[in-house]
């Protein structure tokens, strides 16, 4: 299989893209935890401005690749689509963690709630 079209810059530059968002968001896990902030912060920012950022680069390569070797141009924008999820999945699954605890919080509060409203009925 012939990988000269990967090797074009606007197939690149959105996979370091991606790469580089998956890096900041791990790496701004492992130093300030999972824990959801009131602020987002300049990590979150740059994330969202490496993600939106390779929209158009991709775009760019489809209309340019896709008509003259569409075999390995569908290739790399599968991979570009896959290290897009890479680097967006940390970011879901922390929600979802975040959901899910304060579901969680949220239940075992009305647990609370209901049990005292039992014990002040009762007295």
């Amino acid at each position: 299989m012939d990988f000269s079209t990967l090797k074009r810059p606007s197939a690149l530059i959105p996979l370091a893209m991606s790469l580089a968002a998956l890096a900041l968001v791990l790496g701004h896990i492992a130093m300030f935890g999972g824990a959801r902030h009131a602020d987002e912060g300049a990590a979150a920012h740059l994330w969202q401005l490496l993600m939106a950022g390779q929209m158009p680069i991709i775009a760019f390569f489809a209309i340019k690749w896709l008509p003259r070797t569409p075999r390995q141009a569908l290739l790399v924008l599968v991979l570009q689509a896959g290290a897009g999820v890479a680097a967006a999945s940390p970011v879901f699954l922390l929600k979802l963690l975040a959901l899910a605890t304060r579901r969680r919080a949220t239940s075992s509060e009305r647990s609370m709630i209901s049990a005292r409203s039992c014990t002040h009925s009762l007295s």
